[in-house]
């Protein structure tokens, strides 16, 4: 009867425990395989949605506010960057009219987070105009905002993009 208690206990070990082994194994070394490490090439576009409000009265110059990867980037059929991936843009005022009745706002995409580690990004600007009369790229009273929370956005890479760099 021993015998056999141990022919099943060894067998537990061999079924649950080495495949466990192997399977976390697999994940961390996923990174180091070669042929793995994709690189999203110059020119691709990202799409990124706002979570909260980009206010311009109380915004402080190059203040990072919160996004989120709206569709999935992939290259070769692998996503590189997943639907849902936390992301940043950065505002900063890029310029205003001489009578100061316009302002122009600069956003750009600045990291995205992938397996909880920021990756920086290198993409173009999107220059937002906004009536500094109604503090608001909208036509209505004045709100202040530059973006509104589900503000939609595209920024195109300018440089090469991998996961590992």
């Amino acid at each position: 009867m021993r015998y056999i208690f141990r022919i099943r206990k060894g067998f537990l070990f061999a079924a649950l425990v080495i495949p466990w082994l192997l399977l976390t194994y697999a994940w961390f070394a996923h990174d180091l395989l070669p042929g793995k490490n994709p690189v999203l090439p110059a020119g691709m576009r990202v799409f990124v949605q706002v979570i909260e409000n980009v206010n311009g009265i109380d915004r402080r110059e190059g203040q990072v506010f919160r996004a989120l990867v709206s569709n999935a980037v992939e290259v070769e059929g692998t996503v590189v960057i997943p639907q849902g991936s936390a992301a940043h843009i950065r505002v900063t005022r890029k310029s205003g009219q001489a009578d100061g009745s316009i302002a122009v706002y600069s956003v750009q995409l600045v990291d995205v987070e992938l397996r909880g580690e920021l990756h920086a990004v290198s993409t173009d600007t999107r220059d937002i105009p906004v009536d500094v009369a109604t503090g608001s790229p909208y036509p209505g009273p004045a709100t202040g905002l530059i973006l509104s929370e589900n503000s939609l956005l595209q920024f195109t890479l300018v440089a090469p993009f991998s996961a590992n760099a």
